[in-house]
């Protein structure tokens, strides 16, 4: 009868219940590695019955702590021969996982396990962001002080960039200045040519020499029509009929340095709605004549706001600001000076408020020809009614 050898991996172990798993008397050797494998049905019945039993008696001698032992026995003497064989089984094949050797773990193991098992990554805090920031293709890194160091260049940079930055915006609000000038004295010569009756002359309602010409504002809360017959007392009123004729846009009226300006206008204004509204002081119209645009071409008829006269809530009235210069430049543009238009349409630039009749140029205040845009010619004290000496006589008012 030949023998037929066996494999151990052929072998069932309900079989063989006592068949020894440890060859030797010295250590298991290492298993190969294999791939991991679930308990048959019958072994994990077993287990579990097992386990079931261990926990009963457990539970059984915490509730009775004072039972006799033959009353605690464990149900495993009831179990069939089967099941035990199959436990005996299973136990030693945990012990022989338990003997195997292993790996030491690698570092930070612990971490990454529990990372895992919560789920969120652990942040770095920003101290270790900052000092990991490496240079591109350097191998080194970013000290904080280097990043203060960097700041600290920009931070000067923007302070010797910045006032030449704050030049060029001025210089851009002085030239959009120059350019509403230039279209109000093109709506000037129009109005003058298509509305006076071949008179050429400056707008202007109805006038009385004397009258006050600073209540700016006083139109709009009069009835529709009023003006037609009653003096007007707003020197700004007579500019107001450029726009209020369309020949000249509102916008045009907006100095870019007024922040006061009006944003929209209101199609029923006959006058802009306070003084702190108006941008552009205008030639005074209270003369006894209207100043035709012929008789003077350096007569100047518009430029930025009269520093001299502002309006006083408490006297309701206007005042004179005695305590400037004469000579003192518009509150627009930083008080470095003033656009000024002249009848003829030029528009130029002065530092000083003084004007050459005979050339138009810009002339000391000793000059014979000089006139000062911003008072009347040989008048210190005023009032609100006072009027130019001269046709020739430059009288810029609210």
């Amino acid at each position: 009868m030949s023998h037929q050898p066996t494999h151990p991996e052929h072998e069932q172990p309900e079989d063989k219940p006592d068949q020894p798993l440890h060859s030797g008397q010295g250590s298991v050797p290492h298993p190969l590695p294999v791939e991991p494998a679930a308990l048959c049905p019958a072994d994990a019945q077993a287990l579990d019955r097992a386990l079931e039993d261990d926990l009963s008696r457990l539970l059984r001698q915490i509730s009775a702590p004072g039972r006799s032992a033959s009353g605690s026995q464990t149900s495993r003497d009831e179990q069939s021969d089967e099941d035990a064989q199959r436990l005996e089984c299973v136990r030693s094949w945990l012990k022989l996982i338990a003997s195997c050797p292993t790996a030491t773990p690698t570092p930070g193991l612990i971490d990454r396990t529990v990372d895992l098992a919560v789920g969120t990554p652990r942040e770095p805090r920003p101290i270790s962001i900052i000092g990991s920031i490496g240079l591109s293709g350097g191998g080194g890194s970013f000290r904080l002080s280097d990043i203060w160091a960097a700041a600290a260049v920009v931070l000067i940079g923007i302070s010797l960039l910045w006032p030449t930055l704050d030049r060029t915006r001025a210089e851009s609000r002085r030239v959009a200045c120059a350019s509403n000038l230039a279209a109000i004295g093109q709506g000037l010569n129009q109005y003058a040519i298509s509305e006076t009756s071949g008179n050429r002359s400056l707008p202007r309602n109805r006038t009385q020499p004397g009258a006050a010409w600073w209540e700016v504002g006083r139109m709009n809360s009069q009835p529709a029509g009023a003006d037609g017959n009653a003096v007007v007392r707003s020197n700004s009123a007579h500019a107001y009929l450029l726009i209020r004729l369309h020949y000249v846009r509102p916008e045009n009226f907006n100095c870019p340095e007024n922040a006061s300006a009006p944003q929209r206008y209101n199609p029923a204004w006959r006058d802009w709605p306070n003084a702190a509204a108006v941008s552009y002081s205008y030639q005074n119209q209270y003369t006894p004549q209207a100043i035709r645009i012929d008789r003077s071409p350096n007569l100047a008829v518009f430029a930025d706001k009269n520093p001299l006269f502002v309006f006083d809530p408490q006297q309701a009235g206007v005042r004179y600001r005695a305590t400037l210069p004469e000579n003192a430049a518009s509150e627009f543009h930083r008080n470095r000076g003033q656009n000024i238009l002249l009848i003829s349409g030029q528009v130029r630039w002065s530092r000083q408020p003084i004007i050459d009749h005979s050339t138009g140029a810009n002339p000391t205040a000793s000059d014979h020809d000089a006139d000062n845009i911003w008072l009347a010619n040989g008048v210190k004290q005023y009032q609100g009614n006072e009027t130019p000496q001269t046709p020739d006589d430059a009288f810029l008012v609210p």
